[in-house]
């Protein structure tokens, strides 16, 4: 008898749709023409700025390859057996090593730093080398709830620095990087729709698993470490990020208590009580504007997009 993942069968509607929501946002990497933008890099940043952009340039290159080919084409292929969970994990692992990778990986090229020595850098980084070992505990974890639940988080959480510190150049009186930002709108756009799809997944997992209460509150404290070790990584990627110094249009305050507020979206989607109490939080203020009109928390509403976006007003002459 064939495996369900090689039967054109399919039980639950939500995998399916959260494809089919990742499909009619297709864009690929060389739509964005980021060539225009690293003028802005090599010459009108400050030391502390592009010290920053490297930084996440690091972080960015690190976690694309986890995620598409250890997490989503094996471990989660691995946890549930049914054609429309396999087709789920075979377009997001695309996407995130078809689509991302090489968007950051032509950055780094254009910056001259696309290198084996740079992007084994991270181990000479304590905080960095942790996160990475922390992530893989995730993606390796013996208990598929903890794993599913974990990476959710990884989806949802800990790229997000980074991506506020981007797309601060685009907001707060900066207008640099235009091309990236747009890239990483895109990118936004797609870890947030893997973080829902991650959480639905646990929670399904979850209904099927008959926990007792015992387990459950086992279960929630796992979950809860996962999401403090997260925070403390992000705590110290993110002096990393400012090591060289200030940087007008964002501080480090900032972004730790965005960060907080991802964590406590993250553990909403799974179904548990907030983390932190943030009262503070101006960068969402301005992160979520310009995702394309996205619906940032409800991937089921309508999208409308051009299937092929490359082209750039900018190159018209009138």
């Amino acid at each position: 008898m064939l495996p369900k993942h090689l039967l054109p069968i399919e039980e639950y509607k939500e995998p399916t749709e959260f494809a089919n929501q990742q499909l009619s946002i297709f864009w690929l990497p060389d739509e964005i023409k980021v060539e225009k933008d690293i003028q802005d890099v090599l010459v009108n940043f400050t030391e502390a700025e592009k010290h920053a952009v490297i930084t996440t340039l690091k972080l960015f290159s690190l976690y694309e390859t986890h995620a598409g080919d250890e997490y989503w084409l094996t471990r989660y292929r691995k946890m549930f057996d049914g054609a429309e969970f396999h087709r789920m994990a075979s377009v997001f692992g695309m996407f995130e090593l078809a689509v991302h990778q090489p968007f950051y990986a032509k950055l780094n090229q254009l910056l001259n730093i696309d290198t084996p020595e740079f992007y084994l850098s991270y181990l000479d980084t304590d905080c960095l080398k942790e996160r990475i070992e922390h992530v893989n505990s995730i993606i390796n974890h013996e208990d598929d709830l903890v794993s599913l639940a974990g990476f959710s988080m990884v989806e949802g959480v800990i790229l997000y620095s980074a991506f506020a510190y981007i797309k601060h150049h685009q907001s707060q009186g900066k207008n640099k990087l235009l091309n990236i930002v747009r890239g990483i709108n895109f990118s936004v756009r797609d870890e947030n729709l893997h973080s829902l799809a991650g959480a639905w997944s646990f929670k399904h997992k979850l209904k099927q698993s008959n926990l007792t209460a015992e387990q459950k509150s086992d279960l929630h404290t796992k979950i809860l470490d996962l999401a403090n070790t997260l925070y403390e990584h992000e705590k110290e990627i993110i002096k990393l990020t400012f090591a060289k110094g200030k940087i007008e249009g964002i501080t480090e305050t900032q972004i730790l208590h965005f960060v907080e507020s991802r964590i406590n979206e993250c553990l909403k989607q799974l179904g548990f009580p907030k983390m932190f109490d943030v009262k503070y939080n101006v960068i969402a203020e301005w992160f979520y504007k310009g995702i394309n009109d996205y619906q940032f928390n409800d991937f089921f509403s309508a999208v409308g997009r051009e299937y092929n976006r490359n082209w750039s007003e900018e190159d018209f002459k009138w």
